[in-house]
């Protein structure tokens, strides 16, 4: 039919288009990951193959100083009871032997003299200082101009007795590094280097370089266009190992240990990382190609094979759709298990249900026609008792509306008398916890009084020994009078001492003048003294004053303490008698409290009695009243009946005629 759409051709569609992206998706998101493993493996690769290459240069740097170290062993080279004439016949046969160029001994004080002649003060230099700290030394390769090769020095400290004795160096062929990079390439592609710490070429294809000593850090201080290279180089000289690009290449490098900053680089052109993976890339488009075509074939044949069930579905409910439900479904469709089959099963299944259905309604009307007869002579009985009916419960409405005002205004005294017992045992609460509060302050008081007690007594005691200090203070102080008076006596005695001294002296003439001074020295010193001990009696006799009239106010404050400490006495038992009556008095408020409380529940509980018998009436006068409305609804609805019965029945006639369009049997 033209404007309709097939399924099959739909599906087709929407499939295929889904392939189409599913394969684009999964083939970029595959390829990309297959391009990034590759390229890892790939790196991996090479930074071992640098890995190992510079392991090989390393055990040939090792090799050469464990030569240097074996030769630095001999007790012959180091020793210094030898002459270099001997040491540099035993060094000779060591080059020769080892194929050494030549050995060159050093002394501490840096004179260097070789097995070919060559000699030199080396004391300025740095590696000749390293060397006698007991260090090694290695250095950067060199073209010697008269044999144009290229060579390599390696130092090593000697030793006597534990200290350094001096040092030898070893000249090698170091041509054999661009051997060593020459053959170093992956899969064939790439070539690989060997600069030094200051980004000199020691090592490369290029032995041009080589012999210039090019170095790109130092040519780009002239040329700008090397700029970018220099960066680069640098990067790798202040790195251990790992890689960058620089101009469409991969440089992969890692610094040679034991070496005064050597690396290894290996150039590798990007490209070649992309060989095998342009032609995967080739590859999926293949197989992906093929693989969305034989999609696509299966797809047009599923499809066409669907479209030809459901058109045969379509006709049978075409028929349906005409009131024929005596149709035939396809037996073997029915017995498939695949989505169709389900629908062909639930159509089966529909048109069964409809067509016992429409028979059942058939059935229906012929018997609901003869009840509607019956049903019309009900409703208007019905409708005559219903009256009856309403009438009484109006009565009945109306005596209990008046019973519900009498409970409502007995519930509103009672709210009011349970206002009034909440009142009284709140004030009966605050009157216990006031009594309680009461008596905890009292133990209190009486405990702070007890303190006061113990207080008092320790100060009594310490004032009766205070008062005992003054008086023996006093007895002290007599004491000192008397022996004031004996040194006043003893001055006045020595005073007239001195003035018959001085007489005597005077008689003398001459010879008793300087008696005569002592004499007066001594008359001074017994006024004086006189006068001293005069005025330390006058300071006594004030002190033996206050001390008596000490002696007589503390005598005072005892007779005053003795009372404060019958009054303390007084008050404790005071204290304790309080205490006592109130805690006769709490349990009996206790006892009001919980009366009072049971008072309250049992008001509550008469109030929500009084409340549930007037929810019951108001309830019961509203159940009434429903009912009565009900009772007027239902008579109307009996009228309603009645009618709707004739009306159905005009309709079940209407129905028969419609169900004789449909073919059921």
């Amino acid at each position: 039919m033209k404007g309709e759409k097939s399924i099959s051709s739909y599906l087709i569609k929407r499939f295929c288009g889904g392939v189409a992206i599913s394969f684009i998706i999964i083939f970029v998101a595959t390829f990309q990951y297959v391009k990034n493993d590759m390229v890892k493996i790939k790196e991996e690769s090479v930074t071992r193959l640098v890995e190992d290459a510079n392991d090989n240069l390393l055990s040939d740097i090792n090799n050469m100083f464990s030569t240097a170290k074996a030769i630095a062993a001999d007790s012959r080279v180091y020793t210094a009871k030898t002459t270099f004439k001997e040491k540099k016949k035993i060094l000779e046969e060591y080059a020769k032997t080892l194929e050494i160029n030549s050995i060159g001994y050093i002394t501490t004080d840096g004179q260097l003299k070789s097995t070919d002649g060559f000699e030199s003060s080396i004391s300025d230099r740095e590696y000749f200082k390293n060397m006698m700290n007991g260090k090694t030394y290695i250095s950067n390769p060199s073209f010697n101009t008269e044999t144009n090769q290229q060579i390599i020095f390696i130092g090593v400290p000697l030793y006597e007795n534990g200290t350094v004795s001096g040092a030898i160096t070893c000249t090698f062929d170091s041509s054999y590094l661009s051997d060593l990079i020459t053959d170093l390439k992956y899969m064939g592609s790439g070539e690989a280097s060997i600069i030094s710490g200051d980004g000199v070429t020691i090592a490369s294809l290029d032995m041009e370089q080589v012999h210039n000593q090019y170095n790109v850090i130092e040519a780009a201080k002239e040329d700008a266009s090397l700029k970018e290279s220099a960066d680069v180089y640098q990067s790798i000289l202040d790195g251990e190992s790992g890689n960058v690009e620089l101009d469409g290449n991969v440089l992969f490098y890692k610094e040679v240990e034991n070496t005064n900053g050597w690396t290894m680089v290996f150039k590798i052109n990007k490209s070649d990382f992309a060989k095998e993976v342009n032609g995967l890339y080739k590859l999926f488009i293949i197989f992906g190609t093929l693989g969305v075509l034989l999609v696509i074939l299966i797809t047009v044949y599923l499809g066409n094979k669907l479209g030809k069930r459901l058109i045969k579905l379509k006709g049978k409910l075409e028929e349906l759709e005409q009131g024929n439900f005596n149709i035939e479904l396809d037996q073997k469709e029915l017995e498939k298990k695949d989505e169709i089959g389900v629908i062909y099963k639930s159509v089966d299944s529909t048109v069964k249900a409809i067509k016992d259905t429409l028979i059942s309604v058939k059935n229906i009307m012929a018997t609901l026609s003869a009840q509607m007869e019956v049903l019309e002579e009900t409703s208007n009985t019905l409708e005559t008792s219903t009256k009856l009916v309403s009438t009484s419960l109006s009565e009945i409405t109306t005596g209990n509306s008046e019973q519900s005002k009498e409970i409502y205004n007995i519930n509103i005294e009672m709210e009011n008398f349970n206002v009034n017992i909440e009142k009284v045992d709140t004030n009966i609460g605050n009157v216990a916890s006031i009594a309680s509060e009461t008596n905890e302050k009292l133990e209190s008081g009486k405990q702070d009084m007890q303190n006061l007690q113990q207080t008092f007594e320790s100060f009594n005691e310490n004032f009766n020994k205070f008062n005992e200090v003054i008086q023996n203070m006093n007895q002290s102080i007599t004491s000192i009078s008397s022996i004031t008076s004996t040194i006043g006596e003893i001055a006045s005695q020595t005073n007239l001492l001195s003035l018959n001294a001085s007489i005597e002296a005077a008689r003398a003439g001459e010879v008793g003048r300087g008696f005569s001074v002592v004499a007066q020295e001594i008359g001074q010193l017994a006024e004086q003294s006189e006068k001293s001990v005069s005025e330390i009696g006058s300071v006594v006799s004030h002190v033996f004053n206050d001390g008596q009239q000490l002696i007589h106010s503390t005598e005072l404050m005892n007779e005053q303490m003795s009372k404060q400490r019958n009054t303390i006495v007084d008050t404790l038992e005071s204290f304790g008698k309080l205490s006592e009556d109130i805690e006769a008095i709490l349990p009996q408020i206790s006892n009001i409290s919980a009366i009072s409380n049971e008072n309250i529940v049992t008001s509550k509980n008469i109030g929500c009695s009084i409340e549930n018998a007037n929810a019951i009436s108001e309830e019961l006068a509203a159940t009434t009243q429903s009912v009565a409305e009900t009772s007027e609804s239902f008579g109307l609805s009996s009228q309603n009946v009645s009618e709707a019965s004739e009306k159905i029945l005009a309709l079940s006639k209407e129905l028969e005629v419609l169900l004789k369009k449909f073919i059921v049997e």
